[in-house]
């Protein structure tokens, strides 16, 4: 039997995604995974469950609206971003000035007051697309990253039941044009792969190494796959001076349209499945046919 593709799983994983939980009759272990993935993917319980690992977290609190975030004390850098969704389009990186106006350090602009910050992002939630943005939002301490980068690295893990095989390391300020963000791919051991998505450029002006404390990435992940219990997540970190620091869960890369180039498509897939294997969990009708 041949063994099914990333992009294949990835697929078959959207459209169960899609579909739950008008669902009937489903395996038990697919009913415990979908539910599992479905908690974990709000960043408020990503964040506990992490914690709950021994992972180190930012301290954050959750807001009814951006309003209501910004009416309180705001240290002298501060994250929000929305409580549910996908993309950076509405984070906010805020450093605060004497004079009580705002420089974002994601959207490099200014804001001369917290009037202008909330209408913005709410000028953005009106216009984002499903799942995009949400109305709730975090405020979340700033991690200072390892390369000193204002706007921090993400660490993207790709991790299943049998450890994490590529790690994706992004800068992607929403200031820059995407030709202009820059990625490298590494492998369990913090070896470069090259540019093993498709359709995908790097910015050649940024060169991107591995931080110090790559082992830990590998660390993380696998151990949060473990407790898990489900055949995959991209779990995404930040390297900061001292610690790996947990962002978020992904259950679906690229809102399910990610590929690789076919030996890392087939490598993904080769780990994807022997998770799903482990675990009892069959995809197979939600496979393409």
């Amino acid at each position: 039997m041949t063994t099914p593709s990333y992009h294949a799983l990835l697929q078959a994983r959207m459209t169960l995604w899609n579909q739950y939980p008008k669902l009937k009759n489903l395996q038990d272990a697919i009913v415990r995974e979908t539910e599992t993935l479905k908690d974990i993917n709000k960043k408020d319980h990503g964040y506990a469950f992490a914690a709950k690992q021994g992972v180190s977290c930012v301290n954050y609190h959750v807001y009814d609206s951006v309003a209501d975030a910004m009416s309180g004390f705001l240290p002298g850098i501060s994250v929000i971003k929305p409580l549910h969704g996908h993309s950076s389009y509405g984070v906010y990186i805020l450093k605060k000035r004497p004079d009580g106006s705002f420089f974002c350090r994601m959207h490099k602009r200014a804001y001369k007051s917290r009037e202008v910050v909330i209408a913005d992002y709410e000028r953005r939630l009106a216009r984002s697309k499903n799942y995009t943005m949400s109305k709730q939002v975090i405020l979340e301490e700033y991690v200072r990253d390892s390369f000193g980068y204002g706007v921090p690295l993400d660490y993207k893990v790709y991790g299943f039941q049998g450890g994490s095989p590529i790690v994706m390391q992004r800068y992607a300020p929403m200031h820059l044009p995407k030709d202009k963000w820059a990625f490298e791919f590494y492998d369990a051991d913090g070896n470069k792969l090259g540019l093993i998505r498709e359709r995908i450029k790097s910015n050649p002006e940024i060169t991107l190494e591995a931080p110090k404390n790559f082992p830990r990435l590998i660390e993380i992940s696998d151990r949060l796959m473990k407790a898990s219990e489900v055949s995959f997540m991209r779990v995404d970190l930040y390297a900061a001076p001292n610690r790996i620091i947990f962002g978020e869960f992904t259950p679906l890369p690229n809102a399910g349209k990610e590929t690789y180039v076919p030996e890392f498509d087939r490598l993904l897939g080769k780990y994807w499945a022997e998770s799903l294997e482990s675990l009892g969990i069959d995809y197979s009708p939600f496979m393409a046919s």
